[in-house]
C-alpha cells in the first residue's frame, strides 16, 4: 500500500471516527461500512472456519431497532475475536460492512479489512472498555453519552441473561443425574427455550418446555 493510500485510509479514519449510526439506519446501508453501538442480545463463542480465522456471530440491538435486532459475523483470528461476558454488554464497533444474506441483513467484520471493536459492561459508570480489539481507540465524551444512555435503556429490558439469578439454572456440562435444573438453550435458529428439566438416568431426561417470549 502506498504512501498516499495510507494517507487517505488515515484521514477517512478520523473523519468517521466519531460518526456512529442508530441500527435502524445501519440495515438501510448496504454494502457500505458504518459504525455503531448495540447491546448484545445474543453471543455465540467464537468457532473455527474452514479458512484460517474464526467466527463469534453475535445479535445487537438498540433503542430503536431491537427486535430482530442486527446479526453480526466477525472474522478474526481466535485470539482477536471479541469475547462477551454477558448479556447486556454494550459493544462498538467501526468499519462494519452490511450485507444482505437469504433476504436478511446482517453486519461482516473483518479486522483486515479495518474493522474493530471494543466491549464494555452493560452496567456500572465507567468507560474503559474490558476488551479491545487494539490499543489505539479513542473514547471521547461523546462515546460516554451513548454508552450512558444505552446502559438506562438495557437496564428496563428484560434480556435473557436475567435468568442467571435462578440457583437452578446450570450450563449442560454440570448436569447431574437425579436432579433438577433450568437451562437456557438455542433449540432452533432464533427460538429460545427454557426448560425445567430432570435428569432420570444416563439415557433418559424429562424435559418440560416452555416458550420463552
Amino acid at each position: 500500500m502506498s504512501i498516499m493510500s495510507l494517507a487517505n485510509r488515515r484521514a477517512r479514519d478520523l473523519r468517521d471516527k466519531y460518526n456512529y449510526s442508530k441500527l435502524k439506519d445501519a440495515v438501510a446501508c448496504v454494502n457500505e461500512r458504518v459504525n455503531f453501538y448495540g447491546v448484545v442480545s445474543e453471543y455465540e463463542q467464537p468457532k473455527p472456519t474452514q479458512g484460517t480465522d474464526w467466527l463469534c456471530t453475535m445479535t445487537v440491538i438498540d433503542m430503536g431497532y431491537d427486535s430482530p435486532g442486527l446479526r453480526v459475523l466477525y472474522f478474526a483470528p481466535n485470539d482477536m475475536q471479541p469475547h462477551v461476558k454477558a448479556v447486556g454488554d454494550i459493544i462498538r464497533f467501526h468499519r462494519i460492512r452490511m450485507s444482505i444474506f437469504n433476504t436478511a441483513i446482517q453486519a461482516l467484520g473483518n479486522p483486515k479489512q479495518g474493522s474493530s471493536f471494543v466491549v464494555l459492561h452493560g452496567k456500572g459508570d465507567d468507560y474503559e472498555p474490558y476488551q479491545k480489539s487494539h490499543g489505539n481507540f479513542t473514547m471521547e465524551a461523546h462515546d460516554h453519552e451513548v454508552i450512558t444512555l444505552l446502559r438506562a435503556w438495557v437496564a428496563t429490558q428484560s434480556l435473557h441473561a436475567s435468568a442467571g439469578e435462578t440457583k437452578y439454572l446450570v450450563p449442560i456440562k454440570d448436569i447431574k443425574e437425579g436432579s433438577y435444573f433450568d437451562l437456557y438453550c438455542k433449540v432452533r435458529r432464533k427460538i429460545l427455550y427454557f426448560l425445567r428439566a430432570f435428569f432420570y438416568s444416563e439415557d433418559k431426561m424429562i424435559l418440560y418446555f416452555k416458550q420463552k417470549v
